[in-house]
């Protein structure tokens, strides 16, 4: 009987925030190690960089950030072309706008045979930004020839990527993001203790960044706490928006209602 070939797959991804990191690890962890070997290489600077090793995956750090920085950027698809020669890699997989974008450039120079686009999102970070939405369609459709591949995490992101013309919809897979629902055994509700305790509570689990219209959570705060007596709000998460949130409860006169409670795991 013929031995199964074993592939070679090297997950690139900008950082491991947010459902974004939570997605990559689960997504490793799901491929069976007899036929897949599986790297991962990542722009650091977030707790769940350090679950990667301990779980068996080789990680290679990159000096990598949201945002535009054309000599990251260079330096980044140097030695990811670097990589990709060196380990003959059967599959690449991207995750995140800068990682995807640089990844793809890579994959390409080193001749990777295939190439699998994770779709998180739609390619920019500042939804207000006519130029840089534009900016980052134009760079996504440059880059739709070698892309072999899309996965859109909904039906909603699938939607947005073929409206504005950057791929086909026969090209793209949807495939939801999974939770490991072992983690979370079921258990009675209980009173947590502290300072909501016995409170009405609203909370918000996510990356802290303009895009997920926290601005619209945090301006409405004034009018919740003026209508729901002893009502607290939970913050779950890190990000570039935290210190302007903590800023601007500090305006409105309503920090001390709002538990900052960062990253969980």
């Amino acid at each position: 009987m013929e031995t199964p070939r074993t592939y070679r797959v090297l997950h690139v991804s900008t950082t491991s925030a947010g459902g974004l990191g939570t997605s990559l690890l689960s997504i490793m962890q799901s491929l069976d190690r007899q036929r897949y070997t599986v790297e991962v290489a990542l722009g650091l600077g977030y707790p769940l960089d350090s679950a990667f090793e301990p779980a068996g995956f080789t990680l290679h750090p990159l000096k990598l950030s949201r945002g535009i920085h054309p000599l990251e950027f260079i330096e980044t698809i140097f030695r990811l072309y670097r990589l990709m020669r060196r380990r003959h890699f059967d599959v690449v997989h991207v995750h995140g706008s800068e990682a995807g974008i640089l990844a793809r450039v890579a994959a390409w120079l080193a001749r990777v045979p295939v190439v699998v686009v994770e779709l998180h999102g739609y390619a920019n970070r500042d939804p207000n930004s006519i130029l840089e939405r534009t900016v980052y369609r134009w760079i996504e459709a440059a880059l739709n020839p070698i892309s072999d591949a899309y996965v859109a995490v909904s039906g909603h992101v699938a939607r947005q990527w073929v409206a504005r013309g950057i791929c086909d919809p026969q090209r793209i897979q949807v495939i939801h993001h999974a939770l490991a629902l072992d983690q979370f055994p079921d258990r009675p509700p209980t009173v947590r203790p502290g300072r909501a305790a016995g409170k009405p509570v609203v909370g918000t689990v996510c990356l802290l960044e303009a895009r997920k219209g926290l601005h619209c959570l945090v301006e409405s705060m004034p009018e919740v706490i003026a209508q729901v007596p002893g009502v607290r709000f939970a913050i779950v998460g890190e990000g570039p928006l935290k210190p302007w949130m903590q800023a601007r409860a500090t305006e409105l006169g309503i920090l001390e209602h709002i538990d900052f409670l960062g990253w969980r795991n």
